[in-house]
């Protein structure tokens, strides 16, 4: 099974007119559907089977079956511009 790099993903929320943090991790790819940009320093790589059918991103409230678990908001990790 094919193996694929996701990472969390920084949104703006219309509600809020605040950036947070996507419940779902993304690909490169899928970050850039949802409008938002990726944190680099929180790769990590899956099985494809675990993205959403279909879609470039994992299913909310996604946490990686291996590995260490990421912090759920670290403004001091975003590098991304406005």
């Amino acid at each position: 099974m094919a193996k694929v790099t996701v990472y969390k993903v920084q949104v703006y929320n219309v509600m809020t007119d605040q950036c947070v943090f996507s419940r779902r991790m993304a690909t490169r790819e899928g970050a850039e559907i949802m409008k938002g940009k990726v944190v680099e320093n929180t790769a990590t790589e899956i099985d494809e089977t675990e993205l959403e059918p279909g879609e470039r991103w994992t299913p909310i409230d996604f946490e990686p079956q291996h590995g260490p678990r990421r912090p759920l908001h670290r403004p001091d990790v975003f590098t991304g511009g406005s």
